[in-house]
């Protein structure tokens, strides 16, 4: 087991701070309030996001969604402890996951036109499955990242001379945590920071 943390970024309304800590996080999901797709859904499908132990990526995601278009953010934080238990599946730390992931791509690919599809294509299509199939995909969390969001505050350290190369190691990666169902999280260390 891992004892980490998330932080939770939201665009600021009217709500106090006292509410929102009783309301807990703001669940990301892929469909607007029409039913209709979102030009940009969430990473891994609908669920609650958040950037582990990392204050840094939430001030940068606060700015990039919510700063940038004119909206003042906040920051919370909660307890998430990582186990090991068949219910969490580690794209970062656990290599045994990431070759269960590919695979099962790999199969879905296999046996349905897959060929658009982006990651949370494929999690929201297992979590289907697993509705009729117990077992497929029985996963109530997923720990993964992407390198890419922003290079600069991630603090690549070149690994070779050749700076052409681009071979680097993050100093400070951004982790991302989705949390696909409110039970699955400690509600009671839901707190406020920023």
């Amino acid at each position: 087991m891992i004892k980490s943390c998330g932080h939770h970024t939201i665009k600021k309304t009217s709500e106090s701070i006292t509410d929102r800590t009783k309301l807990g996080p703001v669940k990301s999901t892929t469909f607007d309030e029409q039913n209709r797709p979102k030009s940009k859904p969430p990473f891994a499908g609908d669920g609650y996001y958040f950037w582990e132990d990392n204050i840094e990526a939430a001030e940068w995601w606060g700015y990039v969604k919510y700063a940038k278009k004119g909206f003042p953010f906040r920051i919370f934080k909660i307890d998430i402890d990582l186990i090991y238990d068949g219910t969490f599946i580690d794209l970062i730390g656990n290599r045994q996951h990431i070759k269960l992931i590919a695979n099962l791509i790999r199969k879905t690919k296999m046996n349905i036109d897959c060929s658009e599809w982006k990651f949370h294509h494929f999690i929201a299509y297992f979590r289907k499955l697993e509705l009729r199939q117990k077992g497929i995909f029985p996963f109530k969390m997923i720990r993964f990242n992407d390198a890419k969001l922003n290079p600069k505050i991630q603090e690549p350290l070149l690994l070779s001379a050749q700076e052409q190369a681009q071979n680097s190691v993050l100093l400070n990666p951004f982790y991302i945590i989705c949390v696909f169902d409110e039970v699955d999280l400690n509600l009671s260390t839901f707190t406020f920071v920023k």
